[in-house]
Protein backbone atom coordinates (compact mmCIF):
# COMPACT_ATOMS: atom_id res chain seq x y z
CA UNK A 1 0.00 0.00 0.00
CA UNK A 2 1.05 3.41 -0.66
CA UNK A 3 0.19 7.25 -0.24
CA UNK A 4 -0.21 6.82 -4.70
CA UNK A 5 -2.90 4.42 -4.00
CA UNK A 6 -4.79 6.11 -1.20
CA UNK A 7 -5.04 9.31 -3.41
CA UNK A 8 -6.77 7.05 -6.09
CA UNK A 9 -9.45 5.71 -3.45
CA UNK A 10 -9.87 9.21 -2.29
CA UNK A 11 -10.47 11.11 -5.60
CA UNK A 12 -12.66 8.27 -6.25
CA UNK A 13 -14.56 8.64 -3.34
CA UNK A 14 -18.24 10.41 -3.26
CA UNK A 15 -17.22 14.55 -3.44
CA UNK A 16 -20.60 15.56 -1.57
CA UNK A 17 -20.05 13.71 1.68
CA UNK A 18 -16.50 14.82 1.72
CA UNK A 19 -18.03 19.05 0.57
CA UNK A 20 -20.82 18.44 2.91
CA UNK A 21 -18.59 17.81 6.02
CA UNK A 22 -17.65 21.17 5.90
CA UNK A 23 -20.96 23.31 3.97
CA UNK A 24 -24.35 22.82 3.92
CA UNK A 25 -25.42 21.49 0.66
CA UNK A 26 -28.26 21.05 -2.14
CA UNK A 27 -29.27 18.79 -4.92
CA UNK A 28 -30.48 20.50 -7.89
CA UNK A 29 -30.67 17.82 -10.36
CA UNK A 30 -27.33 16.19 -11.08
CA UNK A 31 -25.61 18.95 -9.47
CA UNK A 32 -25.20 19.90 -5.77
CA UNK A 33 -24.63 22.94 -4.40
CA UNK A 34 -23.60 25.63 -1.70
CA UNK A 35 -22.34 28.37 -1.00
CA UNK A 36 -18.46 29.15 -1.70
CA UNK A 37 -15.72 29.37 1.05
CA UNK A 38 -13.46 31.16 -1.24
CA UNK A 39 -14.83 34.43 -1.40
CA UNK A 40 -17.66 36.60 0.16
CA UNK A 41 -20.52 34.56 -1.67
CA UNK A 42 -24.22 35.05 -0.50
CA UNK A 43 -25.96 32.70 -3.35
CA UNK A 44 -24.63 29.09 -3.64
CA UNK A 45 -22.16 29.58 -6.32
CA UNK A 46 -20.02 26.60 -5.90
CA UNK A 47 -21.22 23.31 -8.02
CA UNK A 48 -20.39 20.27 -7.22
CA UNK A 49 -20.19 17.70 -9.73
CA UNK A 50 -20.63 14.35 -8.11
CA UNK A 51 -20.05 12.07 -11.02
CA UNK A 52 -16.96 13.92 -12.25
CA UNK A 53 -15.57 13.91 -8.57
CA UNK A 54 -15.26 17.81 -8.76
CA UNK A 55 -16.59 21.27 -7.88
CA UNK A 56 -16.18 24.68 -9.36
CA UNK A 57 -16.99 27.96 -8.12
CA UNK A 58 -18.81 30.03 -11.21
CA UNK A 59 -17.92 33.38 -9.53
CA UNK A 60 -14.31 33.31 -8.15
CA UNK A 61 -13.26 29.77 -10.51
CA UNK A 62 -11.65 28.41 -7.69
CA UNK A 63 -11.94 24.69 -8.98
CA UNK A 64 -10.76 20.96 -8.64
CA UNK A 65 -11.46 17.66 -6.75
CA UNK A 66 -12.16 16.30 -3.41
CA UNK A 67 -8.56 16.54 -2.31
CA UNK A 68 -7.99 20.13 -3.48
CA UNK A 69 -11.00 20.85 -1.57
CA UNK A 70 -9.62 20.08 1.46
CA UNK A 71 -6.16 21.91 0.54
CA UNK A 72 -7.93 25.09 -0.48
CA UNK A 73 -10.50 25.46 2.54
CA UNK A 74 -7.97 24.43 5.19
CA UNK A 75 -5.39 26.03 3.58
CA UNK A 76 -2.53 23.04 3.93
CA UNK A 77 -0.29 20.81 2.12
CA UNK A 78 -1.15 18.19 -0.19
CA UNK A 79 -0.55 15.46 2.13
CA UNK A 80 -2.01 16.50 4.76
CA UNK A 81 -5.07 17.32 2.39
CA UNK A 82 -5.32 13.74 1.54
CA UNK A 83 -5.30 12.08 4.67
CA UNK A 84 -7.55 14.85 6.08
CA UNK A 85 -9.45 13.84 3.24
CA UNK A 86 -9.82 10.30 3.65
CA UNK A 87 -10.40 10.31 7.72
CA UNK A 88 -13.93 12.42 6.72
CA UNK A 89 -14.33 9.84 4.37
CA UNK A 90 -13.82 7.03 6.44
CA UNK A 91 -11.47 5.44 4.82
CA UNK A 92 -8.36 3.55 6.24
CA UNK A 93 -5.53 5.68 6.24
CA UNK A 94 -3.17 3.21 8.50
CA UNK A 95 -3.80 0.75 5.78
CA UNK A 96 -2.18 2.82 3.32
CA UNK A 97 0.93 3.71 5.32
CA UNK A 98 2.31 0.25 6.40
CA UNK A 99 6.08 0.74 4.70
CA UNK A 100 6.58 -0.51 1.34
CA UNK A 101 9.31 -2.77 0.22
CA UNK A 102 12.25 0.18 -0.83
CA UNK A 103 13.35 0.50 -4.16
CA UNK A 104 17.43 1.12 -3.49
CA UNK A 105 17.52 2.16 -7.10
CA UNK A 106 14.90 5.23 -5.80
CA UNK A 107 16.42 5.51 -2.49
CA UNK A 108 19.35 6.66 -3.71
CA UNK A 109 17.82 9.27 -6.51
CA UNK A 110 16.18 10.85 -3.44
CA UNK A 111 19.28 11.29 -1.60
CA UNK A 112 21.48 12.13 -3.98
CA UNK A 113 18.81 15.20 -5.53
CA UNK A 114 17.89 16.79 -1.90
CA UNK A 115 22.02 16.49 -1.29
CA UNK A 116 22.08 18.47 -4.54
CA UNK A 117 19.74 21.28 -3.40
CA UNK A 118 21.22 21.59 -0.16
CA UNK A 119 25.06 22.32 -1.94
CA UNK A 120 23.44 24.35 -4.55
CA UNK A 121 21.37 26.28 -1.47
CA UNK A 122 24.82 26.29 0.45
CA UNK A 123 26.81 27.68 -2.34
CA UNK A 124 23.96 30.49 -3.11
CA UNK A 125 23.92 31.80 0.55
CA UNK A 126 27.91 31.93 1.17
CA UNK A 127 29.68 34.74 1.13
CA UNK A 128 31.42 34.09 -2.27
CA UNK A 129 27.81 34.11 -4.40
CA UNK A 130 25.60 35.34 -1.91
CA UNK A 131 25.17 38.53 -4.29
CA UNK A 132 24.74 36.70 -7.30
CA UNK A 133 21.57 35.24 -5.87
CA UNK A 134 20.86 38.38 -4.45
CA UNK A 135 20.91 40.39 -8.07
CA UNK A 136 18.58 37.52 -9.44
CA UNK A 137 15.83 38.08 -6.40
CA UNK A 138 16.01 41.61 -6.63
CA UNK A 139 15.98 41.98 -10.53
CA UNK A 140 12.58 40.19 -10.37
CA UNK A 141 11.42 41.53 -7.45
CA UNK A 142 10.99 38.33 -5.38
CA UNK A 143 10.81 38.35 -1.71
CA UNK A 144 13.16 35.98 0.36
CA UNK A 145 10.52 34.43 1.68
CA UNK A 146 9.41 33.33 -1.73
CA UNK A 147 12.91 32.58 -2.76
CA UNK A 148 13.38 30.08 0.29
CA UNK A 149 9.50 28.58 -0.01
CA UNK A 150 10.50 27.70 -3.73
CA UNK A 151 14.34 26.98 -3.01
CA UNK A 152 15.73 29.36 -5.22
CA UNK A 153 19.20 28.61 -5.37
CA UNK A 154 22.47 29.17 -7.56
CA UNK A 155 25.35 26.46 -8.70
CA UNK A 156 28.55 27.80 -9.71
CA UNK A 157 30.94 26.18 -11.95
CA UNK A 158 33.69 23.94 -11.85
CA UNK A 159 31.13 21.06 -10.51
CA UNK A 160 31.17 21.12 -6.90
CA UNK A 161 28.49 18.68 -6.98
CA UNK A 162 30.81 15.91 -8.51
CA UNK A 163 33.25 17.25 -6.01
CA UNK A 164 30.60 16.31 -3.65
CA UNK A 165 29.46 12.90 -4.77
CA UNK A 166 33.83 12.15 -4.90
CA UNK A 167 34.04 13.08 -1.25
CA UNK A 168 31.64 10.52 -0.14
CA UNK A 169 34.11 8.23 2.28
CA UNK A 170 32.19 4.72 1.19
CA UNK A 171 33.33 3.58 -2.22
CA UNK A 172 30.38 1.47 -2.56
CA UNK A 173 27.92 4.05 -1.64
CA UNK A 174 30.15 6.81 -3.62
CA UNK A 175 30.00 4.55 -6.71
CA UNK A 176 26.36 4.25 -6.55
CA UNK A 177 25.64 7.76 -5.81
CA UNK A 178 27.49 8.68 -8.81
CA UNK A 179 26.12 6.25 -11.27
CA UNK A 180 22.32 7.19 -9.92
CA UNK A 181 23.14 11.07 -10.55
CA UNK A 182 24.24 10.23 -14.24
CA UNK A 183 21.22 8.56 -14.79
CA UNK A 184 18.89 11.70 -13.30
CA UNK A 185 21.26 13.34 -15.31
CA UNK A 186 22.71 16.05 -12.82
CA UNK A 187 25.65 14.58 -12.98
CA UNK A 188 27.30 14.34 -17.18
CA UNK A 189 30.68 12.88 -18.30
CA UNK A 190 32.50 13.92 -22.02
CA UNK A 191 36.50 13.07 -23.16
CA UNK A 192 37.48 15.28 -20.21
CA UNK A 193 35.60 13.59 -17.29
CA UNK A 194 32.74 13.96 -15.29
CA UNK A 195 30.89 17.54 -14.70
CA UNK A 196 27.87 19.25 -13.65
CA UNK A 197 24.91 19.25 -15.78
CA UNK A 198 24.03 23.03 -14.02
CA UNK A 199 26.37 25.09 -13.56
CA UNK A 200 26.65 28.95 -13.20
CA UNK A 201 23.01 28.49 -13.30
CA UNK A 202 20.06 29.46 -11.35
CA UNK A 203 18.17 26.72 -9.59
CA UNK A 204 14.85 26.10 -8.80
CA UNK A 205 13.90 22.43 -7.45
CA UNK A 206 11.28 20.26 -8.99
CA UNK A 207 9.24 18.65 -6.41
CA UNK A 208 6.41 15.78 -6.83
CA UNK A 209 3.11 15.50 -4.69
CA UNK A 210 4.69 13.83 -1.87
CA UNK A 211 7.53 16.80 -1.38
CA UNK A 212 10.11 14.92 -2.65
CA UNK A 213 12.71 16.42 -5.47
CA UNK A 214 12.72 14.92 -8.83
CA UNK A 215 14.11 16.93 -10.70
CA UNK A 216 15.41 20.67 -11.37
CA UNK A 217 15.26 23.82 -13.67
CA UNK A 218 17.52 25.99 -14.11
CA UNK A 219 17.87 29.67 -15.64
CA UNK A 220 21.21 31.09 -17.39
CA UNK A 221 22.76 34.60 -15.59
CA UNK A 222 23.64 36.04 -18.62
CA UNK A 223 22.85 36.39 -22.32
CA UNK A 224 26.17 34.54 -23.78
CA UNK A 225 25.04 31.09 -22.59
CA UNK A 226 23.14 29.03 -23.65
CA UNK A 227 20.31 27.34 -23.86
CA UNK A 228 18.80 29.86 -21.60
CA UNK A 229 16.65 27.31 -19.59
CA UNK A 230 18.06 23.98 -18.74
CA UNK A 231 15.42 21.18 -17.41
CA UNK A 232 16.37 17.97 -16.03
CA UNK A 233 15.76 14.99 -18.30
CA UNK A 234 13.60 12.42 -17.74
CA UNK A 235 14.69 9.35 -15.53
CA UNK A 236 13.59 7.16 -13.28
CA UNK A 237 12.00 9.50 -10.50
CA UNK A 238 11.00 12.31 -13.24
CA UNK A 239 8.21 12.04 -15.53
CA UNK A 240 7.31 15.59 -16.76
CA UNK A 241 3.72 14.91 -17.93
CA UNK A 242 3.01 12.63 -15.32
CA UNK A 243 4.31 15.13 -12.80
CA UNK A 244 2.44 18.14 -14.45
Amino acid sequence: MSLKELKEVVKQANIVDLVSHYLSVQKKGSVTEAVCPFHNDHNPSLKINESKGIFKCFVCGEAGDTISFVQKYEKIEFVDALKKAAQILNIPVDNYLEPAKKNPKKEMGYRVLKAAQKLYEKLAHSNQFKSILNDFIDNRKLSEEIATKFGIAYTPGKSQFYKYLRSIPDAQDRNFALKTAMELGIIKKNEKGYYDYFNHRITFPIWDHFGAIVGFGSRVLTSKQQPKYLNSKESFLFNKRNLL
